[in-house]
């Protein structure tokens, strides 16, 4: 009879244990919910999940409390096991990708459970127990209780730097992005000069993220900077309290085409940020610029993931060269998102703006989303149509002032950025008429080069190597053995493009997605300091030069690809 009992009572702790963590395994999948509702063609089905989750775990519990220890237990552990296999199953048909960010949606849904449970134990049993008669026990509870309160009623904490610095630059500006801790006021030294993160003539201080906008020539010419925050404790209508203030000082390193021009482009990141740092890292003390190409985080639902650009950022250049950023696709995505203007170098909050870095002029573009604005994963959110169209009178107003911009005095080299590859249609054919347009436009500013990611894959695209507006074939044996129809095809483009967005170690048409491997790549590229070549080298996590061929041709390019300028 004992042994029963004692059996019966091991179910239960086993059936409240596992529906409770299946309830916040399903919980913490918000970030798949969509597609498990547009797989089984009905959207309501992810809510009812929910339900059947969490009501199974409320039941298995009450239950339990209720002492109901036997047969139904058992019931309640069988229907609790087949859930457990449902979310294997959803997990291998699709979540594999996401899984990282499901760990940490548990790891805090996890947290805060406990937290709960432990207020509830508070309130309900702490009074009747041992702990509740000990002196000390009461005084730290009391000093914990009042402490927290007067932290957070005052926003007390330690003031430093959390996100150290990135240098955007845009248009004819520097501008330097960094967070604290807690909210605070901060400004930034340069030379003789002080530059304030203000709004509308007043020094922010209710803030933890600081976007600091300088010219570019005052930096240039001092080669460095110094970073001052200061916690303002209470600002007050007539009066405040200031804390102590802290600073920071860094080197800074403009571009310099004395003996050429070396930059490094990454795209496609999707949260691998230490394979990022280290490829990102390939030339070293060479880097005059780093280009980030969008989709550095997969989308951006917490602090860590808008924050990540950033980190990659400074990993690879420790705030002391420029960085140009184009928005990705999956950085439309997420609550955060409406936010990242705040985090990364942007004009009048939108991602696309030309810049000039010595005699390097440049164009960044952002192509918003990958479908069209009504596709279901936007839910009725996306007007990125309007926004491309926004760009294309941006091109238009570029060329008409081309005597300012791409023609303007010391103008030698030309760049156009974007996360989709400009000159590349997908077998979809979407976007097939703005990137027609858009080619022509880059065409007539006549661009040297265009990088770009968001294919996954590495690809040269060389004007005279292909027919445009004709289907893409794979024919190369040495990027796959299968010869298949691409139904892609390339704009008439007269500037070469290079996507660089794969995780592997080669081109191969194989492709990594995981988040463990360490698997990146991205690409190098140098201008001689007569600007009369461009010399492309793609490189993987090894710091190797990577053979790449012509996917759709026959070229075998080796590990480096030679560009004539104009």
């Amino acid at each position: 009879m004992l042994k029963r009992i004692a059996t019966y009572r091991i179910i239960t702790i086993i059936t409240c244990t596992l529906s409770f963590l299946n309830a916040l395994v399903y919980f913490s999948m918000r970030c798949i919910w969509s597609g498990i509702g547009k797989t089984l063609n009905n959207p309501m089905i992810p809510d009812l999940l929910l339900i059947v989750f969490v009501g199974v775990a409320l039941a298995t519990w009450l239950f339990a409390w209720l002492r109901w220890e036997k047969i139904l237990m058992v019931v309640m552990l069988i229907i609790t096991i087949a859930l457990d296999v449902g979310l294997f199953f959803i997990i291998k048909l699709g979540a594999s990708d996401y899984l990282h960010f499901i760990f940490r949606e548990f790891v805090d849904a996890l947290i805060y459970s406990l937290i709960i449970m432990a207020i509830f134990w508070v309130i309900f049993y702490y009074s009747t127990s041992k702990l509740a008669q000990m002196r000390v026990v009461r005084s730290l509870l009391m000093a914990i209780i009042i402490l927290g309160t007067l932290a957070f009623a005052l926003g007390l904490g330690i003031n430093k730097l959390d996100l150290y610095p990135t240098v955007y630059a845009v248009e004819d500006e520097y501008q330097i992005i960094f967070t604290t801790t807690t909210d605070a006021t901060v400004w930034i030294e340069v030379g003789e000069d002080t530059y304030y993160d203000l709004y509308a003539g007043s020094q922010k201080s209710e803030s933890k993220v600081h976007k600091v906008s300088l010219p570019m020539s005052a930096l240039d010419e001092a080669k460095a900077y110094t970073i001052h925050i200061q916690q303002i404790l209470m600002r007050g209508p007539y009066g405040g309290y200031k804390g102590r203030e802290k600073s920071y000082d860094f080197n800074f390193r403009p571009v310099d085409t004395s003996d050429g021009f070396d930059y490094y482009s990454i795209s496609d990141i999707h949260g691998k940020r230490d394979a990022a740092i280290h490829v990102g890292s390939y030339l070293k003390d060479k880097l005059d610029v780093l280009f980030i190409l969008g989709d550095v985080s997969s989308f951006l639902e917490k602090k860590v993931d808008i924050e990540l650009i950033g980190r990659v950022a400074y990993g690879i250049t420790k705030g002391e060269i420029p960085v140009v950023y184009a928005r990705g696709n999956h950085e439309t995505k997420g609550v955060l998102a409406d936010q990242l203007y705040r985090y990364v170098g942007s004009k009048n909050e939108k991602f696309y703006f030309t810049f000039r870095l010595g005699p390097i002029w440049g164009v960044v573009l952002d192509g918003g989303e990958d479908h069209l604005d009504d596709w279901w994963e936007y839910y009725g959110l996306a007007h990125f149509e309007k926004y491309r169209d926004e760009q294309t009178e941006f091109l238009e107003a570029i060329i008409a002032n081309k005597n300012e911009e791409y023609q303007a005095p010391g103008v030698q080299f030309k760049i156009a950025l974007c996360h989709f590859a400009i000159p590349y249609v997908h077998r979809s054919g979407f976007l097939a008429d703005i990137k027609a347009n858009w080619t022509e436009l880059l065409n007539e500013i006549d661009i040297d080069v265009h990088y770009c990611g968001h294919e996954h894959e590495l690809i040269p695209i060389i004007p005279g190597t292909f027919t445009p507006n004709t289907p893409l074939v794979y024919s190369n044996p040495l990027y796959t053995t299968k010869k298949s129809t691409n139904e892609g095809h390339f704009t008439d483009a007269k500037f070469p493009s290079f996507v660089v967005s794969k995780h592997d170690d080669d081109q191969d048409i194989v492709n990594s997605q995981s988040q463990l491997d360490g698997k990146m790549t991205g690409v190098a590229s140098h201008v001689d300091a007569d600007f009369t070549e461009l010399t492309v080298r793609f490189t993987n996590r090894y710091h190797e030069e990577i053979k790449i061929v012509d996917p759709f041709g026959p070229t075998n390019y080796g590990t480096e690809i030679a560009i004539l300028l104009n």
